[in-house]
């Protein structure tokens, strides 16, 4: 469906508003198990499902979760039905370096839909990035699904990379940033790369230090802005966290997925402490890097369906007082890798949205 789904959502479905799918709709976030009642006069209701991600791995080269799966639908009820709602918990962080970071788990919607989650970041030695969950449909018209996006690859030593973030209504989710160089580090990754008919992405990765995004850069550490959205700009040194808005409204509030518009976090290195910037909307948080024994440094957190920022220690020395933790998956993403050890991050939890 893609860019058609807001389109595609007026086409159908039972309102009192006369505004299909826009009359009310129910929000589960919190990991655990409910029961979603059909209200009256309602025959059919439009849901998407995300997986919760997975939490980010610590070592000389922490690498972040993958995201969760995606999937959506258009579901034909009887007033009075009763469905099961489960939502997947993130990866919790862990105190164990070097260990295989735990996954998220599954989120759904009775049998129609179903979103698993993003694995956790890898263990010591395997070199090889966690993917993100997948999403699956049944008994559902209009059906979509994606996947989640992966952490960001292994790194030089002391670096980390960012969260993968969730799987997307525009496509597949978006890896986290690899630092590319000892002491770097990747941002969280975002939705604005899957949206590849848009002149300008609404979602974006957060900043990297010593990288972009995606990108990475073997330059002196530099505080990178995170991505632009489609109407909102990415963090900065003056204004750190990545913006919110709907797209079509220049306003925070957001009714479906795709109407929300983010920016990523600025990735900062620095001192005291090194803080990455969160990210808005389907947008990653930027990468902290400290740059000397003792400081403290922190990845900033993912926001709604964005992955959270790498953080590392450019001394490339651990002692007692350095305070290192990767940023936290949003909704669905995946979870910051971090360097030094011992250092955790948890991934996102997953969610359930009904329309009717």
């Amino acid at each position: 469906m893609g860019r058609s789904l807001s389109a595609a959502a007026a086409s159908g479905g039972s309102s009192s508003s006369g505004i299909p799918y826009r009359f009310d709709r129910r929000i589960y976030v919190k990991p655990g198990s409910y029961t979603f009642t059909v209200p009256t006069g309602v025959t059919s209701i439009f849901a998407f499902v995300m997986g919760g991600g997975g939490a980010g791995a610590t070592y000389y080269y922490g690498m972040g979760g993958g995201g969760g799966g995606y999937a959506h639908g258009y579901i034909a009820v009887t007033p009075g039905q009763t469905i099961a709602v489960t939502i997947g918990s993130g990866g919790a962080s862990q105190s164990s370096s070097g260990s295989v970071a735990p996954s998220g788990s599954t989120s759904s919607l009775g049998s129609y839909l179903t979103a698993t989650g993003g694995n956790g970041g890898p263990g010591a030695g395997s070199g090889v990035p966690a993917t993100g969950g997948s999403g699956s449909t049944s008994g559902v018209t209009g059906a979509f699904t994606s996947t989640g996006g992966s952490g960001g690859g292994e790194g030089m030593a002391y670096s980390s990379s960012g969260g993968g973030s969730s799987g997307t209504p525009f496509g597949n989710g978006s890896a986290g940033g690899t630092g590319a160089a000892s002491g770097s580090c990747g941002g969280g990754g975002g939705w604005g790369a899957s949206q590849t008919t848009l002149s300008s992405a609404r979602g974006q990765s957060g900043g990297g230090v010593k990288s972009r995004g995606n990108s990475t850069s073997t330059g002196s550490p530099t505080n990178a802005p995170g991505g632009a959205g489609f109407l909102v700009d990415g963090g900065t040194s003056s204004s750190p966290n990545g913006n919110t808005s709907n797209w079509a409204t220049a306003t925070v509030a957001w009714w479906f997925p795709w109407e929300g518009d983010g920016s990523g976090g600025l990735g900062h290195g620095g001192q005291l402490p090194a803080q990455g910037g969160n990210g808005g909307f389907g947008s990653g948080g930027g990468s902290g890097v400290s740059t000397g024994s003792g400081d403290a440094g922190f990845g900033g957190d993912g926001g709604f369906g964005g992955g959270g920022g790498g953080v590392g220690n450019n001394a490339a020395i651990f002692i007692g007082g350095d305070v290192e933790k990767g940023g936290k998956g949003g909704i669905g993403g995946g979870g910051g890798g971090a360097y030094p050890f011992s250092r955790t991050t948890s991934g996102g939890p997953g969610c359930v949205f009904i329309y009717w």
